[in-house]
């Protein structure tokens, strides 16, 4: 996660993010933390499940909600598959 070097060279509240993914709980505190003020991402939990990289088991484990969410987070239509960012299927 870049924040802790970007919030050393200036401010970060209100800025706009953009994400491969959705955050997973780490992410999103700080993202919360450093005043963000929205998260526009490519693919979300259930698109990344296949590949092993959903962070729904981990927002459970820690008892937070998936919503709401405490900024919002903003799904945008990808122009490529997942597949192009994640690799091949595991069981492909």
């Amino acid at each position: 996660c870049a924040l802790p070097i970007s919030s050393q060279v200036g401010q970060l509240a209100g800025a706009i993010v953009y994400a491969s993914g959705h955050p997973c709980p780490m992410c999103l505190s700080a993202l919360v933390m450093n005043g963000i003020a929205a998260v526009y991402y490519a693919f979300d939990n259930e698109d990344a499940a296949p590949f092993g990289f959903d962070s729904t088991a981990a927002y459970h484990k820690l008892g937070l909600p998936l919503a709401p969410a405490p900024l919002p987070l903003i799904k945008l239509a990808s122009p490529i598959a997942a597949e192009t960012l994640y690799g091949p299927l595991p069981h492909a």
